[in-house]
């Protein structure tokens, strides 16, 4: 998965991956409910595409600083979305139509 343009991982053997920006991407589908499994992820940025769907749960991904979800067609945010989220500094869900 690190070979990939705008993804970036841990250096050494980990290779975990620590930021996903695929803002503006003309992406679409739903989001995978294994999302949160990405526990070293800083970064993710999706903003700008066409992803719909409930957003699945984020909770406990404690090393997330930034979310940009906005400009994309989520029906949902679960009841413990920021549950965990104790290293988010920026959040950006402006224009979905929850």
């Amino acid at each position: 998965m690190c070979g990939f343009e705008d993804v970036t991982c841990e250096r050494g053997e980990s290779g975990k991956v620590t930021e996903l920006n695929l803002a503006d991407r003309a992406l679409a589908g739903t989001l995978p409910p294994t999302l949160s499994s990405l526990t070293s992820l800083t970064t993710l940025q999706l903003q700008g595409n066409a992803l719909a769907g409930a957003v699945p749960s984020l909770a406990g991904m404690a090393s997330l600083t930034r979310l940009a979800l906005d400009g994309n067609t989520f029906t949902s945010l679960p009841p413990d979305f920021l549950l965990g989220l104790t290293s988010l500094q920026y959040l950006s869900i402006d224009n979905l139509p929850l």
